[in-house]
């Protein structure tokens, strides 16, 4: 198959002469592993404050993002799709403890996923930034199963 898209395809049916044209793009197969999350919603978060991720499908193909955040609380999220193939997903940790950001492209876990962020008070908040470097923030690649889970697809 030829290199490039979109395509412009000329139909004649069945010899009539005349023609309809289509434009058809090409997508390559949906590859989770070219999915990027960044942004301060990774961690450390404060608690009962906005953060967000920024989720790059740019090079990743077609395909649906479903993000779940687990945690000690229910945590609802707010994806707004840029139209430039990057989604901003806004959420509100609203206790202390580790939440589980779960990002799936076309069903399959993302590298990294799941995310594993720590929500801290804000009276800790200025001593643990401080100790941010010297913390070792690795990511786990267990799957919580928590009931407070919230899902929101987003639709590329």
């Amino acid at each position: 198959m030829p290199v490039g898209a979109p395509y412009l395809l000329h139909s004649v049916p069945e010899g009539n002469k005349a023609e309809a044209e289509y434009v058809v793009s090409r997508s390559d197969p949906p590859r989770a592993d070219l999915v990027t999350v960044t942004g301060p919603g990774l961690g450390p978060v404060v608690v009962q404050q906005s953060t967000y991720v920024s989720i790059d499908t740019t090079f990743a193909g077609f395909g649906d993002i479903d993000l779940f955040v687990d945690g000690p609380t229910r945590t609802p999220v707010h994806c707004v799709d840029n139209r430039d193939g990057t989604l901003t997903v806004y959420y509100v940790p609203q206790t202390p403890g580790v939440y589980f950001l779960r990002v799936m492209f076309d069903n399959s876990h993302i590298s990294g996923s799941p995310f594993q962020v720590l929500a801290v008070p804000t009276i800790v908040t200025s001593s643990l930034m401080a100790d941010h470097d010297k913390t070792d923030f690795s990511f786990s690649s267990m799957s919580s199963g928590s009931p407070t889970s919230q899902t929101t697809p987003c639709v590329q």
